[in-house]
């Protein structure tokens, strides 16, 4: 049932917001719609596409966008602290070669510190592995937000979900195999 302006009761001051607001949305729209155009004429379809990017988000996709803002400043953490980790065993590591080479002739501290420096610059591994896995996390992050924002059908949203899991383990499992 199609409802016309007058069946909403609109004083002039509200029906001038309206209208204001109906070319902005409307000129935006027109532009999306020239961007998705794959010839010179936009087409009934492109203005349908358009009218579906630029319509509001359902309050699901915004909990879904907040809860990906949300674990992409958790990675961000931990890659910081992955890198001050990395900086710090590096760091250790050097500074127990150079007391080696540099320090006290005494044999046990010789070998102490060679072997102490070693062993810290072998553990960089670990920090470094963790800041691959928390950027291949990020990018998958992100990709899951921009599908959510743009795949509105929720059966081809649910179908590229999880062919998106499928192909790239979060346990990092299969890109450490590699």
């Amino acid at each position: 049932m199609d409802k016309s302006r007058a069946d909403y009761r609109l004083d002039e001051p509200a029906n001038d917001a309206l209208d204001g607001a109906m070319l902005d949305f409307c000129d935006r729209m027109c532009l999306k719609a020239q961007r998705l155009a794959e010839g010179p004429r936009i087409t009934a379809n492109d203005i349908e596409d358009a009218y579906q990017q630029l319509r509001p988000l359902d309050s699901d996709v915004q909990d879904a966008q907040a809860i990906v803002a949300q674990v992409l400043r958790e990675n961000r953490w931990m890659e910081r602290a992955a890198c001050v980790m990395t900086f710090t065993l590096f760091a250790c590591g050097i500074g127990l070669l150079c007391f080696a080479v540099f320090g006290s002739p005494d044999v046990p501290v010789l070998v102490a510190a060679i072997a102490g420096g070693s062993v810290l610059e072998v553990l960089l591994w670990m920090p470094i592995r963790l800041l691959i896995n928390s950027r291949r996390h990020n990018i998958l992050i992100r990709v899951f937000g921009l599908t959510i924002d743009r795949v509105h059908d929720p059966e081809k949203l649910t179908a590229l979900l999880t062919a998106m899991l499928q192909s790239m383990s979060l346990d990092g499992t299969r890109s450490s195999s590699r």
